[in-house]
């Protein structure tokens, strides 16, 4: 994948599980053809696009209401954007033109057109302006998220922007996530001393503000990271600053004997 670090001597099956795990990764990939892809089928269509994407989480939003009732701290659709993304995705994999009033029915006739010429549609997952953690779609040279509205509520549910413009970046490293989960969780990163058989592949204690302890981060993307680089970037993780002796015991007598 063009621009992460692939082990000089990798092969057998390693090449296809970095690509499998790294696949999320926000970029456009084939970048000229896509472009070109999406300013032939996609740019004329923006309008009904825009309603298409609408009229889809407009249909999913029941079930998934349902599926994540409020809850004071979070009501729907806060922090949803994973099952949001997914459940989109799916459900336009199998939607036809006939299941869709204008022009959402004209926006799919378009999006179809575009994807039997060769146009990509996948999820990605990354860094959203320095700010969140986001999962969106990637469709062609676009920026297509169904979920804008799962960080701040009175948001429009659907934002359409050209990739360029978006501001959706890959996280490079564990600092990188260490320093957009301090942003948008809350968490507190420290480096895993704890458990030095899981260290290679999970470099980091993440401690939340309710007091919540786990040891991560458990993300397909960072594991990618690790293994890619052969896991230099778990041992710049694991060389940062130590946590305080009273928390290393504390979490010590935490994990029993």
């Amino acid at each position: 994948m063009p621009g992460l670090p692939l082990p000089a001597a990798a092969s057998g099956p390693l090449p296809d599980l970095l690509d499998a795990l790294l696949d999320e990764t926000p970029q456009v990939r084939d970048r000229a053809r896509q472009q070109a892809l999406t300013d032939r089928f996609l740019v004329p269509a923006l309008p009904a696009l825009e309603a298409l994407f609408l009229a889809l989480r407009a249909g999913l939003d029941p079930a998934l209401r349902r599926a994540h009732p409020d809850r004071p701290d979070k009501p729907y659709p806060k922090g949803l954007c994973l099952e949001i993304t997914r459940a989109a995705q799916a459900r336009l994999e199998t939607l036809r033109p006939d299941d869709l009033a204008e022009p959402a029915a004209t926006g799919l006739r378009a999006l179809r057109a575009f994807q039997a010429a060769g146009g990509q549609v996948r999820r990605a997952w990354g860094d959203l302006r320095g700010q969140f953690f986001q999962n969106a779609l990637i469709v062609g040279a676009l920026y297509v998220d169904v979920a804008n509205d799962t960080v701040v509520l009175t948001k429009p549910p659907v934002e359409i922007l050209p990739f360029a413009a978006a501001d959706f970046r890959p996280i490079r490293d564990y600092a990188h996530f260490a320093d957009i989960a301090g942003r948008y969780w809350g968490v507190r990163c420290v480096p895993n001393h704890l458990a030095p058989r899981l260290a290679p592949h999970l470099p980091l204690i993440l401690l939340g503000p309710g007091g919540e302890v786990s040891v991560g981060p458990v993300l397909r993307h960072m594991l990618g990271l690790a293994l890619a680089g052969r896991f230099a970037p778990s041992a710049r993780a694991l060389a940062a600053p130590p946590m305080p002796p009273a928390l290393f015991a504390a979490l010590r007598m935490g994990l029993g004997p």
